[in-house]
């Protein structure tokens, strides 16, 4: 699979530029700041580490961790992998600005059951959108979910509370990526299992026919395939055959097993 290299040129590298002179690497190489969200959980923590592990990106990337609470073992372990961790708050517009002063690009992800609020979750996701584009963020990357009143869907509200964001996002204009992640495979074993108590099998409880593919992430393992590639190519953006050959790779099975290559 090609990859694409991005040459950094007119670097800025004055105080709240989005690129920095990392003394410390071979040459002062200059690098770009990327700000996460959700970087102790498995969407960021997915993109962070492969970012880390692959030499072509972290050449490029500098990571900056936004937290509520950098004190946190999972912060700590960040920093003690060179990751700069940044206290903010979604709720609070000028600890995100602070937080995202600098950054070419940002990932964001929302927790609606952090406090079960459609309303609450939606104005996170706005703030971040709104500060992001005050800043002159190059690339900002939502996690989203589909619309689920335009699926003829009603009440599934942790979706509910996603696409307005996004479409907010298109609104205003700001250069953007949607990240729609499907079903996480965690979820399968416990309540996304119903027992047929007369035969003793176990069904797959959703309502979904079962003639419907189900793009199923290992979370933790897979997100960073999606996300790392929209950050390394945001110009030229993500093929129709590339993104096939990445939903065929997860795809929910008669045995629901997970089958496919390390893409």
């Amino acid at each position: 699979m090609r990859r694409t290299t991005i040459e950094i040129q007119g670097a800025d590298i004055r105080p709240g530029g989005s690129q920095h002179l990392d003394r410390n690497r071979p040459g002062g190489l200059i690098r770009k700041f990327l700000s996460f969200f959700g970087t102790t959980g498995l969407q960021g923590g997915s993109v962070i580490e492969s970012i880390l592990g692959d030499p072509q990106a972290a050449a490029q990337f500098s990571i900056r961790a936004v937290t509520r609470d950098p004190s946190k073992a999972s912060a700590q372990d960040l920093i003690a992998n060179g990751v700069e961790c940044v206290a903010a708050d979604m709720d609070d517009t000028g600890s995100l600005r602070s937080a995202l002063m600098g950054a070419y690009a940002v990932f964001v992800v929302t927790n609606f059951w952090e406090k079960l609020n459609a309303d609450a979750e939606i104005q996170q996701g706005k703030n971040v959108a709104d500060i992001s584009n005050e800043l002159d963020i190059k690339h900002l990357v939502w996690s989203s979910l589909l619309n689920s009143p335009m699926e003829n869907w009603i009440n599934v509200f942790h979706f509910d509370s996603k696409a307005p964001v996004e479409e907010y996002i298109r609104q205003i204009g700001i250069p953007a990526s949607f990240f729609l992640p499907g079903f996480y495979m965690s979820n399968i074993p416990g309540r996304s299992m119903r027992l047929n108590l007369d035969t003793k099998e176990l069904r797959f409880g959703r309502p979904v026919p079962g003639t419907s593919p189900i793009p199923l992430p290992d979370t933790a393992a897979d997100t960073d395939k999606f996300v790392k590639r929209m950050l390394l190519n945001r110009e030229k953006g993500m093929s129709a055959t590339l993104q096939e050959e990445m939903l065929q790779n997860m795809q929910l099975m008669p045995e629901f097993g997970y089958y496919g290559t390390n893409l």
